[in-house]
């Protein structure tokens, strides 16, 4: 999701010649950062809730946010 709030940069976004592998890039980055300071058997115990964590972020409660904001 693009903030609305700041419209001029979310159009900037699209000028870039390959934004969709840029963003993919980016959350590619999150999650091989957020794997690498778990041990594996941790990360398996609570895979998909680790790869959410790192994708999307923890909300104000700790909990794990339903959207992510380029």
């Amino acid at each position: 999701m693009f903030d609305p709030s700041k419209s001029d940069s979310s159009n900037k976004i699209f000028n870039v010649k390959d934004f969709v592998g840029d963003a993919c890039s980016a959350i590619a980055s999150k999650v091989r950062g957020e794997v690498a300071s778990l041990s594996f058997e941790t990360f398996h115990k609570l895979s998909a809730r680790n790869i959410r964590k790192a994708i999307f972020g923890l909300d104000k409660d700790g909990k794990v946010s339903d959207r992510i904001v380029f």
